[in-house]
Order: C-alpha cells, then structure tokens, then sequence
C-alpha cells in the first residue's frame, strides 16, 4: 500500500510540473477538490511559492493569469500546509 502511495504522490507532483492541472485535481479527495478554485482559461500557472527570512518561514500559493499579454495573480492563499 505504501509504494501505491509513494506512486500517488510522484503522479500528483508529475502532473503539477507538467501543468496538468485538471488531472492533477483528479487525484485530491472530493473534499480537497471543493477547497481549490479550477484554473480558467487565461490562467498560465499554479505556484507555490516558498518564503524564508532571518526569523520566519512562510509560503503562499498563487495562480497567474494572463490579462491581455499581461501576468497577473488571480488568487492566492497564505500559509504552510
């Protein structure tokens, strides 16, 4: 069971970096699924993004779209899982 997990998970991120997300979000518990807005047309990217400093540790994830040849964050969600 431990290595269909492991498989799993290499397949959630493969489909990430492939920008498969609606496969992607094939793989996450419908309650998980509820949680996460769809991408939409003009969106380029979903990124998580890691933030380190002197005294903390934080991240955010975003998703960027393209307004009209220009990138701009449509959503995003503070925190660290």
């Amino acid at each position: 069971m431990i290595n269909q997990a492991i498989q799993l998970a290499q397949l959630f991120g493969n489909l990430l970096t492939m920008a498969d997300y609606s496969m992607a979000c094939a793989l996450l518990s419908p309650e998980r699924q509820r949680q996460y807005p769809p991408m939409e047309p003009n969106d380029v990217v979903w990124l998580y993004v890691s933030l380190e400093g002197e005294d903390f540790v934080e991240a955010v994830s975003v998703i960027i779209e393209d307004r009209e040849g220009k990138l701009a964050i449509r959503w995003l969600e503070w925190g660290r899982p």
